[in-house]
């Protein structure tokens, strides 16, 4: 009963990341996302909820795992770092999508992945298959940094709409 309450937890408060990242998203999206040129290496925006959702998946996945197999001591730690990564994803959603400061968002896009990459290394000491379930994400965010500094190469640190 308690490897399932953990699951359930992780999945739980990924969705509910999920969510509210998502009203972000779609906000930036018809109020100036979608106005803007596209650049060449950026994806159609019916591939985000699609790639978002496994990624979502491995992430719970991963977190439950961990949380499951972790020492009880060690298990705090885990849930600051996870739940913390969570939250700076929303905050990145909320800076680039809902107020369009793209050069915040970098920074930010770029210490998640940093915070993400800690993870995969905390993870790996704990189970091996949960670190690896975190790889996709973390590529994920190296090449959603990448886009987040060609915007802001391209369009400035904050744009108006």
């Amino acid at each position: 009963m308690k490897h399932l309450i953990k699951f359930i937890y992780a999945f739980v408060i990924v969705a509910l990341t999920s969510y509210i990242a998502g009203f972000f998203t779609r906000y930036g999206l018809a109020a100036w996302y979608d106005n803007l040129p596209r650049l060449p290496l950026t994806p159609p925006n019916s591939w985000f909820p699609v790639i978002w959702n496994i990624l979502y998946f491995l992430m719970a996945i991963s977190f439950a795992l961990t949380l499951i197999r972790a020492e009880f001591d060690c298990q705090r730690k885990i849930n600051l770092l996870f739940v913390g990564q969570l939250l700076l994803q929303i905050i990145w959603c909320f800076v680039f999508f809902y107020l369009g400061y793209i050069g915040l968002a970098f920074a930010i896009i770029f210490f998640l992945g940093v915070i993400v990459f800690k993870m995969i290394q905390i993870f790996s000491k704990i189970d091996k298959k949960a670190s690896w379930l975190l790889y996709p994400y973390f590529w994920w965010l190296v090449y959603a940094g990448f886009l987040n500094f060609c915007f802001l190469y391209f369009y400035g640190a904050i744009v108006e709409f």
